[in-house]
């Protein structure tokens, strides 16, 4: 059993296969489980290891505020997974974050997409929880 689960019914246990990476800050991959796809965000990510703690403050975040949330758990990565990021290395063994896959798609900007958002209600709120987190995806951190 997953050690943290948001739903009984995604409780996965182990990474079945690799299937793809993204190039995100984070590093996400797709990878099939033993109770179904998934984005998995792993150690040794581009992004550090704060990016999975802000992935499960901010789920949880968002639950509180009554925002529509993926289903998720922390499943461990062993050294046999191999799971090779997109710009180069490959996870670390150890607790990872992982979200149900859904269907839908993802937005690449374009504002036509944005006008059949089933939900647009509560994307001033997503907006909001990222602020809060401050992805380092989408948040300026400034030269040293």
């Amino acid at each position: 059993m997953s050690r943290f689960a948001s739903n009984p019914d995604f409780q996965p246990t182990e990474i079945v296969r690799f299937i793809d990476n993204l190039d995100s800050g984070a590093g996400t991959l797709i990878v099939e489980t033993d109770v179904g796809r998934g984005y998995l965000k792993a150690l040794g990510n581009p992004d550090g290891p704060h990016a999975l703690v802000k992935d499960f403050i901010g789920t949880h975040l968002a639950r509180e505020l009554g925002l529509p949330t993926f289903d998720y758990a922390i499943v461990d990565v062993d050294e046999i997974d191999e799971l090779p990021f997109f710009r180069g290395g490959i996870a670390s063994p150890g607790p990872a974050f992982v979200t149900r896959s859904e269907g839908g798609t993802t937005w690449g900007k374009d504002l036509k997409i944005l006008g059949k958002v089933g939900n647009p209600e509560v994307i001033s709120g997503l907006v909001v929880v990222d602020t809060w987190l401050r992805n380092t995806d989408r948040y300026f951190k400034p030269a040293n």
